[in-house]
Formats: C-alpha cells, structure tokens, sequence
C-alpha cells in the first residue's frame, strides 16, 4: 500500500469520527459555536461593515466541513471515482439529515444542508482527483500505479 494511501486513511478514519461526533451531537453546541465564532470573525475582519447572513455562514461551513471528506476518501482508495464520491456524500449528507429530523430533536433537518454538503463534496473530489493526479506524476507510473485519475 502507498505511503500516501496509507497515510489518508488514518486520515479519513479521523475524521470521519470527528464529523460524526459534530453531526449527530444531540445538541448542536460544536456546530453552533463554529458557526457563532465564524460569523464574529467575519463581522471584526470581514466585508464591508455588513453583518454577514447567518445562513450563507453556516452554507459555507457545511460545504467546507464535506471537502477533507471527499478528498480524503479518494486518496484513501485509488479504484475509487469522483461520480461515486459525489453520490456518497450526498447519501451520506441525506441520512445526517434523517437522522438529525427523526432522532434529535434539539436538531434541524435542512435541504440546504444537503445541498451545501454535496457542494463541498464536489469540490472535494475535485482536489483529491488534482492530488492524486500530482502524485501520480510526482511518483512516475511505474512505481505506483495505484493513483490514477
């Protein structure tokens, strides 16, 4: 096994856990903190003086939350394809929902979450095909033929 695909599946293995503790949470207290932290940081640092809208904060986060996901598990196992990736977190983005409307109350179920998952997920397969493909051409095809685009 590559020292690369060796190394991301620890990786992916992580934080996954980390993003299943944050997701499935019966009270949103990690997510909600991140959320109230950014939108501070972006009201001392950011745009022009404007509050920044709650809802595009948290869009941008979940998307950001899904990129080391999809990326990861690319790197993770070489046979497998970005349009799988795709569909695995949006399946993936799809059951936290379920889960959070059917079981947790404190926690809200939205579309848009689904949604800005899925993004982050496209983006993040987009950079897990550019690392593989860098990798493949950094290691040459004969030495490790395991990371093809």
């Amino acid at each position: 096994m590559p020292r690369v695909t060796r190394w991301s599946r620890w990786a992916l293995l992580a934080y996954t856990l980390v993003l299943g503790i944050v997701l499935l949470q019966p009270e949103p207290r990690i997510a909600a903190s991140v959320v109230i932290h950014a939108e501070e940081w972006l009201a001392q640092f950011g745009s022009s003086g404007e509050d920044p809208a709650p809802g595009r904060v948290e869009a941008v986060l979940n998307a950001a939350m899904f990129v080391p996901l999809a990326a990861l598990a690319l790197l993770s196992f070489p046979r497998l394809r970005w349009p799988t990736v795709a569909l695995l977190g949006f399946a993936a983005s799809l059951s936290v929902e379920v889960v959070q409307a059917v079981l947790l109350n404190a926690r809200s179920a939205q579309l848009v979450d689904v949604v800005a998952n899925t993004v982050g997920t496209l983006i993040g397969a987009a950079l897990g095909v550019a690392i593989r493909h860098s990798v493949s051409v950094a290691t040459g095809p004969d030495r490790d033929s395991t990371l093809p685009d």
